[in-house]
């Protein structure tokens, strides 16, 4: 099983400046809240854009180009590029899996301390096929404050999540969801523009893929302006695996 990596802040700064100049903002207001002598946690799989905004703890986690997070993680997740994320975020922990003759976790990790010592080594342990699944979490999406969210889930991209909202299942793209369980209230925009737009894919692309384009007309304008800009537009670089670029560092 990987493991997190620490590692003092100023050791990650140069090491993130010597690979393309990749970097982390610590506060929304570009002030480094963090010393150099600070310790940061890189979650195992940890891959990062090229300007990422991590605004509170000490831990990092998948975070596309141009996204932010006012939520510390705790625990692997994927973000895509240009993705906000407000306070108090939570991932659920894994799902004790029901269709077995017990939820108990004798099944799959019997071995806890809890068990020891009344023979449930007999036990031939089977993992859930979801325990380790992070949710999945796309490009351009909007997360409200106080969102749980159940391990394995999508959130497609452009989608909205109300503030407070328990998300249990997969989100459709540019769909607005809130309440617990979260439903759907409505989508952003008709399907057929919402087509448009995922074609688009202008968040592959770096932010003067808007430049020009005027926010006070119809989103039909704006998506025409978009089509525009994409054909000279430069498009984003890979993310950086920074988890496998500091194991190989280490090593």
């Amino acid at each position: 099983m990987k493991k997190s990596i620490l590692l003092n802040k100023g050791h990650l700064s140069s090491i993130l400046h010597q690979n393309q100049k990749f970097q982390i903002i610590w506060s929304r207001n570009g002030l480094d809240r963090l010393d150099d002598t600070a310790q940061v946690k890189v979650l195992p799989d940890t891959s990062i854009g090229i300007s990422t905004g991590f605004y509170r703890g000490q831990t990092l986690a998948s975070m596309g180009h141009f996204s932010y997070s006012h939520s510390e993680f705790t625990q692997p997740v994927s973000v895509g590029n240009y993705c906000s994320i407000a306070e108090n975020l939570e991932i659920f922990g894994f799902n004790h899996p029901y269709d077995r003759i017990t939820t108990a976790p004798l099944t799959y990790i019997p071995d806890l301390p809890l068990y020891r010592g009344f023979h449930a080594d007999a036990i031939k342990p089977t993992l859930p096929e979801t325990l380790n699944t992070p949710p999945e979490i796309h490009h351009d999406v909007w997360i409200g404050r106080s969102v749980k969210l159940k391990p394995g889930i999508v959130i497609n991209t452009g989608a909205i999540i109300g503030a407070g909202a328990v998300v249990t299942k997969d989100v459709p793209p540019y769909a607005i969801v809130g309440g617990n369980p979260a439903k759907i209230i409505k989508y952003r925009f008709p399907r057929e523009l919402t087509e448009y737009l995922l074609a688009t894919s202008w968040w592959d692309y770096y932010p003067s893929i808007l430049s020009g384009v005027d926010f006070t007309q119809s989103i039909q304008e704006q998506i025409k302006a978009i089509e525009e800009n994409v054909k000279s537009a430069r498009r984003l670089p890979d993310i950086l695996n920074l988890y496998d670029l500091l194991i190989s560092q280490i090593n």
